[in-house]
């Protein structure tokens, strides 16, 4: 489920607390169902060491669960966001392996072996995670249920 743009980009992570008890409460009727938290950031929010601890302190703490930050802007694919990202459990992926943004995480051991002047499809073994690389959730892996 996507953390809204309310909280993403129009707060830009700050001062978040009133839009995340009421996503959590609406989040919070899917029980079980609720397999991951998307925080998708806009182009132009740079990496603050300071914003970022708060809000995903914050998320944190409201939702034990997977959450997954697709950041936009190059400074969330440095050494400081990768750490801090780790430290919250917090899977980084990318929005578009092919970009510049996936050159600059290699050193960090993500997206090895892609280049960004590559065309075609994507396949789902080009789309790769770094920041927290815990375990996987088999629930976001299972076919959906017939009913």
């Amino acid at each position: 489920m996507k953390v809204p743009k309310a909280i993403t980009h129009t707060q830009k992570l700050r001062e978040t607390d009133a839009l995340l008890d009421a996503f959590m409460d609406e989040a919070g009727m899917l029980g079980g169902k609720l397999a991951c938290l998307l925080v998708q950031l806009p182009p132009s929010l740079a990496f603050d060491v300071a914003v970022a601890t708060e809000f995903f302190k914050k998320l944190r703490a409201r939702r034990p669960g997977a959450i997954t930050c697709e950041p936009r802007h190059e400074s969330w694919f440095e050494a400081d966001a990768d750490e801090l990202l780790q430290t919250y459990e917090v899977a980084r992926v990318a929005h578009d392996p092919r970009s510049s943004y996936a050159e600059r995480a290699r050193p960090h051991g993500s997206f090895a072996g892609m280049s960004k002047t590559r065309r075609g499809p994507i396949s789902l073994g080009d789309v790769c995670s770094s920041g927290y690389t815990g375990e996987r959730d088999d629930h976001l892996s299972k076919e959906p249920e017939k009913r």
